[in-house]
């Protein structure tokens, strides 16, 4: 199964093209730019240093989420594009679940803490069992303090927000803690193989039915309110 993946959940953007559970070809950038301007043409780069034609795809996946408002519209439009011009499913992958799936050999337990801005963060806990997650908590926003504080037994920590909020969340275990990947790098690599195993729980979804995970209301949401108390 050929599968196309990529993240624009964040500050970076990961493409990436494998197979049988190997990576044919990936790029990942890290930009200040709106991933619109450049997701086609890394895509397109990805499947050229694979030599794969888009025709020859199988499977599309993406990053669903939780993550920028922004960057999960330009993911999941590309990615339905791309579905319905070649009728192809898509599976969209939790942000957090492929935050946490380079370290699932390293630890028995991690918490995934993106910074989710406004002083809150999204986070889930994951407990992994010879390499694969076996139980994870419910994906939430809440502040630094309360994510640390449900997971402060866990192995490690990663994410942006781990980066972002560390005094907070020191302070509320009163311990030191070494967060990992503090720049939410996802690798569209480690996308392609959660979706991998998805499809074999027959997951795979029409790309109608596939939808990002926003988990808050968007800052333009926010303003509004702010700015429209009486509204």
């Amino acid at each position: 199964m050929k599968i196309l993946a990529f993240d624009t959940s964040g500050g970076s953007f990961s493409a990436a093209l494998c197979e049988k559970g190997r990576v044919l070809a990936e790029e990942t950038i890290i930009t200040n730019k709106t991933h619109a301007r450049h997701v086609m043409p890394v895509i397109d780069r990805v499947l050229s240093l694979a030599g794969i034609e888009i025709s020859e795809l199988d499977l599309i996946a993406v990053s669903r989420g939780p993550g920028s408002f922004t960057g999960l519209r330009i993911g999941f439009g590309v990615a339905k594009g791309i579905s319905y011009a070649l009728s192809l499913p898509v599976v969209g992958v939790s942000t957090l679940d492929a935050l946490v799936w380079p370290f699932r050999d390293s630890a028995k337990s991690a918490c995934a803490i993106v910074d989710a801005r406004r002083g809150a963060v999204y986070t889930a806990k994951y407990l992994f069992s010879d390499g694969v997650i076996c139980d994870k908590t419910d994906e939430m926003v809440c502040s630094p303090e309360q994510a640390v504080k449900n997971a402060e037994d866990c192995d490690l920590f990663c994410g942006s927000g781990a980066s972002a909020y560390i005094g907070r969340m020191e302070a509320a275990l009163n311990k030191k803690i070494v967060p990992l990947n503090i720049e939410s790098v996802i690798n569209a690599s480690d996308i392609a193989f959660l979706a991998a195993g998805k499809t074999l729980n027959n997951d795979g979804s029409d790309p109608s039915a596939v939808l990002p995970v926003y988990l808050r209301r968007s800052e333009a949401e926010i303003n509004f309110e702010i700015r429209n108390p009486s509204v």
